[in-house]
């Protein structure tokens, strides 16, 4: 069962907004030590829109290591994902009071990435409410660009049970269809060596 995930909403002027810059596809890389050496978060959506011709939108889509692939979800505005770091999917080596390995930066592929076509139709996330066990963070403006994108984000000492969630604030629009594409979205940090 997904639990649903809680904001509390705060004006915009109340929260730092941190702007995305264009990084290397090689950032992307699900085989490369990051962060999730340390500690593999689960991924969890609001919605997604059902399976369509054997592909799937879902979580896993968004997490996959695969830019042709998306999660996918109608009424963009609102909905979320979130990354949940389980005690179960900690290293043995990060101590329970861990005082060395946190988050501090969001690599994000927006948009459906299959081809420069299917990017163009869909929706893209304008930009994204972050929040840290369902307090307000910052927001988080996106470019309207086909290239992976990275956003530098508060340094957040990692704690098991912790949630980074991302809430869609508002979007670019696509040029045939309202559904809202994310490519892939991780996070990666410091301390984990």
């Amino acid at each position: 069962m997904v639990l649903p995930f809680v904001v509390l909403l705060l004006a915009a002027s109340d929260l730092p907004v941190l702007q995305a810059v264009v990084e290397p596809r090689e950032q992307f890389c699900v085989e490369c030590c990051s962060l999730y050496c340390a500690a593999s978060p689960k991924v969890r959506v609001s919605r997604h829109v059902s399976p369509q011709l054997g592909n799937r939108y879902d979580a896993a889509a968004l997490a996959d290591g695969k830019g042709d692939t998306a999660w996918v979800v109608k009424n963009a505005v609102g909905e979320w994902f979130e990354f949940v770091f389980e005690a179960s999917e900690f290293h043995p080596d990060v101590p329970v009071d861990n005082k060395r390995t946190g988050v501090n930066r969001l690599y994000l592929w927006n948009g459906y990435n299959k081809s420069a076509k299917r990017w163009r139709e869909h929706a893209r996330v304008r930009e994204l409410r972050l929040a840290v066990d369902g307090q307000p963070i910052a927001e988080l403006t996106l470019l309207d660009d086909q290239r992976p994108q990275g956003l530098d984000l508060p340094p957040t000492l990692l704690r098991r049970g912790m949630r980074f969630g991302f809430t869609v604030v508002s979007v670019y629009p696509g040029e045939r269809y309202e559904e809202l594409a994310v490519s892939e979205a991780r996070l990666d940090g410091y301390g984990h060596h």
